[in-house]
């Protein structure tokens, strides 16, 4: 009788540790809460994915058998994007409780998928508004798109939008003009409001401000003024914000590329990096920062190299500059690198062909991702060559 009771004992310890320690838990815990389901799982088990596959993409691990590989994309923990994430509207009920979840990346990543599912995910709309009116910058934004990318049935939340233009918060007030204008693309109270935060001390304000205006484009032509004096501010990241803003509101080459030409010298790689980035968005107005662009192609740092060799190439095509750079990139430890170099590569097309040896090697990458650009480069690079 005592070793049976014994034997009961532990199997249901047992039974309790399985639950505890494996995906179970979280089917337990998912009916017992009412959560949503998608792939046959909780909305708690998701927010568990989201993290894992965070942590994974952030070190180095060699990746699984095939199968296996497989297997853990489907239920989410593997390298790839979880399903939940680039999933139908099938995801949206998850997705609104994860909204909710404790952890800020995982708001993040849940709302900014909700604005790629675009109309069909108008059941979000105030989980969104509650994310908009929230502390986390990066989660108000991708809310304030969502809503825009949602269309037309987001215009219930204009008067909420209109409210929160007046919050305490300035970053709910940068976020809601955002939502505002893409929602109605009524520019006058998204602009009044920015111009407003333009005014205040805070220099990450004033370049997410900048960012909101550079997206309204033309129609925030009475926020010139107030722009043109960011091109000054002490901030190098006001300076670039501010010149990427007034080029796309007054059209105007010439002042933001002197700002962005300044900027190339600047002794942090990143704003050296994000002006080089700037000009290549400008294409051939940027001309007369042809000779700084040039002078980055041989920067200390790889990032400043490879935005500089693609602003290069959009201002004045040519591959006798351009091409020896990305040949030296697609060399780089980091794969993240490597993409970039053989994407450009890849727009440069034939142009590119005397480095397809070094594009083919990339067929061979650790990186999947890598592979798939270098695939893709090529078809653009050798077009001659057999499908």
């Amino acid at each position: 009788m005592n070793r049976r009771r014994l034997f009961l004992s532990i199997s249901v310890v047992a039974v309790f540790a399985g639950i505890a320690f494996s995906p179970l838990r979280f089917l337990v815990l998912g009916v017992f809460e009412r959560q949503h389901f998608y792939h046959g799982m909780p909305s708690s088990y998701w927010s568990f994915a989201i993290q894992e596959w965070i942590r994974n993409i952030t070190k180095e691990r060699s990746r699984p058998p095939a199968g296996l590989d497989g297997a853990m994309d489907y239920f989410g923990v593997g390298r790839d994007i979880p399903p939940v994430l680039r999933g139908d509207t099938s995801a949206v009920p998850v997705l609104c409780d994860l909204l909710e979840d404790r952890d800020e990346m995982v708001r993040w990543h849940a709302a900014a998928e909700l604005g790629r599912i675009g109309p069909g995910a108008k059941d979000a709309i105030p989980g969104l508004l509650n994310v908009l009116a929230g502390k986390d910058q990066y989660s108000r934004q991708c809310a304030a798109i969502a809503l825009g990318r949602i269309g037309e049935d987001a215009k219930v939340a204009v008067p909420t939008l209109r409210n929160l233009l007046n919050h305490g918060e300035v970053g709910v007030r940068i976020e809601a003009a955002r939502a505002l204008w893409l929602t109605t693309h009524d520019a006058e109270a998204a602009v009044r409001v920015l111009v407003q935060v333009l005014g205040l001390p805070h220099g990450e304000r004033r370049w997410e401000a900048l960012a909101v205006l550079a997206a309204i484009g033309p129609q925030a032509e009475s926020a010139i003024p107030a722009i043109t004096r960011m091109t000054k501010d002490e901030l190098v990241m006001v300076r670039i914000y501010a010149a990427d803003a007034l080029w796309k509101v007054s059209q105007r080459a010439d002042a933001a590329v002197a700002v962005l030409s300044e900027a190339l010298t600047d002794e942090s790689d990143s704003m050296r990096s994000d002006a080089a980035r700037t000009l290549s968005r400008m294409g051939g107005a940027a001309k007369r920062a042809l000779p700084a662009v040039k002078k980055a192609l041989r920067d200390k740092s790889e990032w400043v190299r490879l935005n500089a060799a693609e602003a290069v190439w959009k201002i004045e095509p040519g591959a006798d500059e351009v091409l020896p750079v990305l040949r030296e990139l697609v060399k780089s430890k980091a794969s993240s690198r490597r993409e970039r170099a053989v994407k450009l590569m890849g727009q440069m097309g034939e142009a590119a062909k005397p480095a397809v040896s070094e594009v083919a090697n990339l067929l061979g990458d650790p990186e999947p991702s890598v592979r798939t650009a270098a695939a893709q480069a090529l078809k653009k690079i050798d077009t001659e060559a057999p499908k």
